[in-house]
């Protein structure tokens, strides 16, 4: 029985594929394994096991999860920009364009600021 619970700390799945608490824990592994496609982000995010059957636990952990989402799609598309030179100079060359439009510096300064914002409640 402490084989399988210290298995279980560790990380290797239990027989009813439950990951375990060093699952939940461990990094993925980028060098050798892709990275999921959001629509099967978005299906874990709805269907996922982790979400409570019902109630209003359920439904906050959806919206996490949806909000997660959005935030992976924000860092896909981040990543793929920077894969290649020519797209991450052309990206520049995009954004420094649009920040010569007033009203896209004024949202843009205030997008940035609100999510800066904690950083500076750690000073």
């Amino acid at each position: 029985m402490w084989l399988r619970v210290a298995r279980w700390l560790w990380g290797e799945a239990s027989p009813n594929g439950d990951p375990g608490v060093g699952g939940l824990f461990r990094p993925p592994d980028v060098w050798s394994k892709d990275r999921p496609s959001l629509r099967r982000l978005f299906a874990y995010a709805r269907w996922g096991v982790q979400h409570p059957a019902n109630g209003p636990l359920r439904g906050l952990s959806i919206t996490y999860a949806v909000v997660g989402f959005v935030v992976q799609a924000g860092l896909y598309y981040a990543a793929w920009l920077v894969e290649r030179p020519a797209r991450l100079v052309a990206g520049y060359v995009l954004v420094a364009l649009l920040m010569q439009i007033p009203p896209v510096r004024d949202v843009a300064i205030a997008v940035v600021a609100v999510l800066i914002a904690p950083l500076t409640w750690l000073a």
